[in-house]
């Protein structure tokens, strides 16, 4: 039975490892202003670079592209989670299946203060209270750390227990 769990976690890191090395970098994107998409939507200058004027339907999608964009450009940049808060999230996520996981419980501990210290960074980062996702991180962390606590009290009760019979 050792043997099957000491080849599952060794696979799964190796397979964990392999994909973080094969993963793709990601290119950097050229941003488009809010101006430049509009004057890209605008129905004369599609139909002169078609050479057609646009159909029924293809004015409809338009009209409802151009009303998403406004809609986009009018939303609030603060709205946005800020990665840090997601990264927050994610760790404190990740903090307690791993927290319970036998002989690679420390790393629950790890990503337990990671996502503390993610989550109060991110709150003081975005200045607003309304960042959710790096409060429910940071909280998450907590919750890890105080299992794991718990659960060394309760181990170290039981070993006390096992010493003095």
């Amino acid at each position: 039975m050792q043997t099957i769990k000491t080849i599952f976690y060794t696979s799964l890191v190796l397979v964990l490892s392999l994909t973080w090395a094969l993963a793709a970098p990601v290119s950097p994107v050229e941003k488009s202003t809010t101006a430049d998409i509009e004057q890209a939507l605008d129905k004369d200058n599609l139909e002169r670079e078609l050479g057609r004027k646009l159909n029924f339907a293809e004015r409809i999608v338009l009209k409802r592209a151009k009303k998403k964009l406004k809609k986009q450009a009018q939303r609030d940049p603060e709205e946005k989670a800020s990665g840090l808060a997601l990264a927050a999230l994610i760790l404190g996520s990740i903090s307690l299946p791993i927290l319970l996981i036998p002989y690679i419980g420390a790393l629950g501990v790890a990503t337990a203060i990671a996502a503390t210290v993610t989550g109060a960074v991110a709150q003081d980062k975005s200045g607003s209270k309304t960042d959710k996702f790096g409060k429910i991180g940071m909280w998450l962390g907590i919750g890890s750390l105080i299992l794991m606590l718990l659960l060394l009290i309760w181990a170290w009760s039981v070993i006390l227990s096992l010493i003095a019979v």
